[in-house]
């Protein structure tokens, strides 16, 4: 039986919040890694956070533990974290759009960045789904909405569902400007930390 590896040969990223010294959302990540390997490498057994000994933990602040990852390596560093400012953003039509597993070839996000804007919303068959870096939820009459046609099923989008504090909806291209505002989430970014009125969003699909 051929090895999935080589068919995969990029490497997976694991990005973990360390905040005031503590990984954050262990759980989700753990879960995720083992859908990773269950995967690409059923033969092996995956590691866990655990395992990751970071050359430092900070006592105060928010930091990015970074892990790099294939069948027989694993590499991480840690890097203080500075979130992206966000103050426009245009919505693209990628049909194609396939990123099911966090890995590091990125081609798909780079082929349609526009550096008229500050962040790209990728449509799929009408539909929004993520942006280039994180899901996304929609505000609306005090409650938030996340697409169900996302591409990554990020470990904060995960979290905010459990924890009831967004729904799940599936969100047309028109329904954007329906919306107050937009939040970008991911493992390092909270819900309502990172927004856009959607009047800054160009439909530009």
């Amino acid at each position: 039986m051929k090895n999935l590896s080589e068919k995969y040969p990029f490497r997976f990223i694991e990005t973990v919040r360390i905040e005031n010294g503590t990984l954050s959302n262990c759980d989700l990540h753990d879960e995720r890694i083992m859908q990773t390997f269950l995967k690409f490498y059923p033969h092996r057994t995956p590691f866990n956070l655990k395992d990751i000994k970071p050359d430092y933990y900070h006592g105060f602040g928010r930091y990015k533990l970074r892990i790099l990852y294939s069948e027989n390596d694993i590499e991480h560093s840690v890097l203080e974290y500075k979130p992206k400012k966000i103050r426009s953003a245009a919505v693209v039509e990628c049909n194609d759009a396939e990123y099911s597993f966090k890995h590091e070839d990125r081609s798909l996000f780079s082929s349609i960045i526009n550096n008229n804007y500050d962040e790209i919303i990728i449509l799929k068959n009408g539909f929004v789904t993520d942006s280039t870096f994180s899901n996304l939820a929609f505000y609306d009459s005090g409650k938030w909405f996340t697409p169900e046609t996302f591409l990554l099923n990020g470990t904060m989008r995960q979290r905010l569902l459990a924890d009831n504090a967004i729904l799940e909806k599936r969100i047309a291209a028109e329904d954007i400007k329906r919306y107050e505002k937009i939040s970008f989430i991911n493992s390092m970014l909270d819900l309502e930390e990172c927004c856009l009125i959607t009047d800054e969003i160009v439909l530009n699909y």
